[in-house]
């Protein structure tokens, strides 16, 4: 997990369980894995989309 941001702290308000993914493929998808049905993925890059975050997040959306 990455330092808190305000998205984060804001959204974390509304929703208990919140956290901010960051890091490499790995880390990522490694903590997408553990998604539960009913956990909600908002996926926000700064730079332009990496290919594998664009697939790790259609895999969460397709549960696998």
């Amino acid at each position: 997990m990455t330092r808190p941001t305000h998205a984060r702290i804001d959204l974390a308000a509304l929703r208990p369980g919140v956290s901010v993914l960051g890091g490499n493929e790995v880390a990522v998808r490694r903590a997408l894995a553990l998604l539960t049905e009913g956990d909600v993925v908002v996926a926000i890059d700064l730079r332009r989309y990496d290919r594998w975050l664009v697939d790790a997040v259609r895999d969460a959306r397709d549960g696998g």
